[in-house]
Protein backbone atom coordinates (compact mmCIF):
# COMPACT_ATOMS: atom_id res chain seq x y z
CA UNK A 1 0.00 0.00 0.00
CA UNK A 2 1.12 3.28 -0.87
CA UNK A 3 2.68 5.61 1.46
CA UNK A 4 0.22 8.92 1.85
CA UNK A 5 3.46 11.13 2.04
CA UNK A 6 4.19 9.78 -1.23
CA UNK A 7 3.61 10.19 -5.14
CA UNK A 8 3.10 7.64 -7.88
CA UNK A 9 5.16 9.43 -10.39
CA UNK A 10 6.33 8.95 -13.98
CA UNK A 11 10.03 8.08 -14.30
CA UNK A 12 10.20 9.20 -18.34
CA UNK A 13 7.91 11.80 -17.64
CA UNK A 14 4.54 11.54 -19.31
CA UNK A 15 4.55 14.87 -21.42
CA UNK A 16 7.77 14.19 -23.61
CA UNK A 17 6.71 12.77 -27.07
CA UNK A 18 10.29 10.82 -27.59
CA UNK A 19 8.34 8.49 -24.52
CA UNK A 20 4.82 8.66 -24.86
CA UNK A 21 4.89 5.07 -25.34
CA UNK A 22 5.90 4.74 -21.19
CA UNK A 23 2.84 7.09 -20.43
CA UNK A 24 0.92 4.29 -18.90
CA UNK A 25 3.11 1.46 -18.67
CA UNK A 26 3.80 0.10 -15.19
CA UNK A 27 7.10 0.02 -15.78
CA UNK A 28 7.35 3.86 -16.40
CA UNK A 29 5.71 4.30 -12.53
CA UNK A 30 7.49 4.45 -9.06
CA UNK A 31 6.83 5.46 -5.66
CA UNK A 32 8.66 8.90 -4.97
CA UNK A 33 8.25 10.98 -1.47
CA UNK A 34 6.87 14.37 -2.30
CA UNK A 35 9.93 16.55 -2.09
CA UNK A 36 11.63 14.39 -4.31
CA UNK A 37 8.32 14.98 -7.16
CA UNK A 38 8.47 18.48 -6.18
CA UNK A 39 9.27 20.93 -9.16
CA UNK A 40 12.52 21.58 -7.23
CA UNK A 41 13.93 18.46 -8.06
CA UNK A 42 12.53 15.68 -10.43
CA UNK A 43 9.09 17.10 -11.69
CA UNK A 44 9.64 17.01 -15.47
CA UNK A 45 13.39 16.47 -15.48
CA UNK A 46 14.21 13.43 -17.82
CA UNK A 47 16.18 10.73 -16.65
CA UNK A 48 18.91 11.39 -19.15
CA UNK A 49 20.83 14.37 -20.21
CA UNK A 50 18.94 14.36 -23.67
CA UNK A 51 15.77 11.74 -25.41
CA UNK A 52 19.31 10.39 -27.95
CA UNK A 53 21.15 9.34 -24.73
CA UNK A 54 21.43 5.48 -24.19
CA UNK A 55 19.55 3.53 -21.52
CA UNK A 56 22.40 3.05 -20.09
CA UNK A 57 23.31 5.86 -18.57
CA UNK A 58 20.38 6.28 -16.29
CA UNK A 59 18.96 4.16 -13.23
CA UNK A 60 15.74 2.19 -14.20
CA UNK A 61 13.64 1.66 -11.55
CA UNK A 62 11.40 -1.13 -12.27
CA UNK A 63 14.87 -3.26 -13.69
CA UNK A 64 17.03 -2.20 -11.23
CA UNK A 65 17.75 0.90 -8.94
CA UNK A 66 20.45 2.73 -7.33
CA UNK A 67 20.85 0.35 -4.43
CA UNK A 68 22.46 -2.48 -5.79
CA UNK A 69 25.53 -0.22 -7.63
CA UNK A 70 25.71 3.17 -5.41
CA UNK A 71 27.79 3.11 -2.41
CA UNK A 72 28.20 6.43 -0.26
CA UNK A 73 31.67 7.89 0.93
CA UNK A 74 31.62 10.48 3.76
CA UNK A 75 33.78 13.08 4.54
CA UNK A 76 34.49 15.53 7.04
CA UNK A 77 35.73 19.30 5.81
CA UNK A 78 35.29 23.09 7.23
CA UNK A 79 31.92 23.33 6.44
CA UNK A 80 31.00 20.03 8.06
CA UNK A 81 30.22 16.17 6.93
CA UNK A 82 29.36 15.63 3.12
CA UNK A 83 28.28 12.40 1.50
CA UNK A 84 28.90 11.68 -2.23
CA UNK A 85 27.23 8.54 -4.45
CA UNK A 86 30.07 6.50 -5.71
CA UNK A 87 29.81 3.41 -8.14
CA UNK A 88 30.07 0.25 -5.73
CA UNK A 89 31.95 -1.54 -8.35
CA UNK A 90 34.17 1.24 -10.15
CA UNK A 91 34.45 -1.41 -13.14
CA UNK A 92 30.66 -1.46 -13.77
CA UNK A 93 29.92 0.22 -16.87
CA UNK A 94 27.93 3.24 -16.79
CA UNK A 95 27.71 3.95 -13.15
CA UNK A 96 29.44 6.85 -12.94
CA UNK A 97 26.79 8.27 -15.58
CA UNK A 98 23.83 6.81 -13.61
CA UNK A 99 24.81 8.45 -11.07
CA UNK A 100 25.21 11.89 -12.43
CA UNK A 101 21.67 11.62 -13.79
CA UNK A 102 20.22 10.49 -10.83
CA UNK A 103 21.62 13.35 -8.81
CA UNK A 104 21.06 15.68 -11.71
CA UNK A 105 17.52 15.17 -11.40
CA UNK A 106 16.91 14.92 -7.40
CA UNK A 107 19.94 16.47 -6.39
CA UNK A 108 20.46 14.17 -3.86
CA UNK A 109 24.03 14.70 -2.61
CA UNK A 110 23.04 18.22 -1.76
CA UNK A 111 19.83 17.11 0.17
CA UNK A 112 21.92 14.55 1.86
CA UNK A 113 24.77 16.26 2.90
CA UNK A 114 22.16 18.83 4.44
CA UNK A 115 20.38 16.06 6.39
CA UNK A 116 23.71 14.82 8.08
CA UNK A 117 23.96 17.90 10.60
CA UNK A 118 20.58 17.15 11.58
CA UNK A 119 21.80 12.94 12.31
CA UNK A 120 24.50 14.27 14.26
CA UNK A 121 22.76 16.55 15.94
CA UNK A 122 20.63 13.81 16.94
CA UNK A 123 23.20 11.87 17.90
CA UNK A 124 24.92 13.61 19.95
CA UNK A 125 21.76 14.58 22.14
CA UNK A 126 20.59 11.34 22.68
CA UNK A 127 23.96 9.95 23.94
CA UNK A 128 25.40 13.53 25.34
CA UNK A 129 23.64 12.64 28.92
CA UNK A 130 24.20 8.76 29.10
CA UNK A 131 28.39 8.39 29.76
CA UNK A 132 30.50 9.65 32.16
CA UNK A 133 34.06 11.01 30.54
CA UNK A 134 35.83 7.37 31.31
CA UNK A 135 33.00 4.78 29.95
CA UNK A 136 34.62 5.35 26.60
CA UNK A 137 34.33 1.51 25.84
CA UNK A 138 30.54 1.15 27.24
CA UNK A 139 29.95 3.93 24.49
CA UNK A 140 31.50 2.12 21.82
CA UNK A 141 29.47 -0.70 22.42
CA UNK A 142 26.38 1.02 22.87
CA UNK A 143 27.10 2.94 19.64
CA UNK A 144 27.68 0.18 17.82
CA UNK A 145 24.67 -1.86 18.85
CA UNK A 146 22.90 1.19 17.34
CA UNK A 147 24.46 0.93 13.99
CA UNK A 148 23.61 -2.65 13.64
CA UNK A 149 20.10 -1.89 14.38
CA UNK A 150 20.17 1.26 12.14
CA UNK A 151 21.56 -1.54 9.51
CA UNK A 152 18.41 -4.09 10.23
CA UNK A 153 15.83 -1.09 10.00
CA UNK A 154 17.21 -0.33 6.18
CA UNK A 155 15.80 -3.61 4.97
CA UNK A 156 11.61 -3.04 6.11
CA UNK A 157 12.30 1.16 6.03
CA UNK A 158 14.43 2.21 3.15
CA UNK A 159 14.09 5.78 4.02
CA UNK A 160 17.02 5.52 6.78
CA UNK A 161 19.35 4.39 4.27
CA UNK A 162 21.60 7.58 4.44
CA UNK A 163 21.11 8.06 8.18
CA UNK A 164 22.64 4.35 8.55
CA UNK A 165 26.02 4.35 5.95
CA UNK A 166 26.09 7.68 8.10
CA UNK A 167 26.08 6.40 11.56
CA UNK A 168 28.31 3.39 10.26
CA UNK A 169 30.96 6.05 8.96
CA UNK A 170 30.98 7.81 12.25
CA UNK A 171 31.27 4.33 14.07
CA UNK A 172 34.58 3.80 11.81
CA UNK A 173 36.13 6.75 11.41
CA UNK A 174 35.41 9.31 13.87
CA UNK A 175 33.82 6.96 17.01
CA UNK A 176 36.50 8.57 19.55
CA UNK A 177 35.76 12.39 18.24
CA UNK A 178 32.07 11.85 18.66
CA UNK A 179 32.91 10.99 22.06
CA UNK A 180 35.06 13.88 23.14
CA UNK A 181 32.67 16.20 21.26
CA UNK A 182 29.62 14.30 23.83
CA UNK A 183 31.92 14.62 26.82
CA UNK A 184 32.53 18.49 26.28
CA UNK A 185 28.94 18.74 25.32
CA UNK A 186 29.72 20.86 22.26
CA UNK A 187 27.23 20.38 20.01
CA UNK A 188 27.99 21.97 17.07
CA UNK A 189 29.93 19.25 15.93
Amino acid sequence: MANPEHDVEHYFPKGLRFFYMLMLHPYNLYFTCKTCNSSIYKSQKMPLENEQDNLQTTFLPFHAGAQEEVAFQFSRGTLGDSIQMIPSNPKAPHVEEKIRNLDRMFRLEERWTNDLEAYASSLLSHYSEEFAADEYEDFKADFSQMVRRRGRAVETNPEVTIESAYYSWLLKEKIGSIFETIKKDDFSG
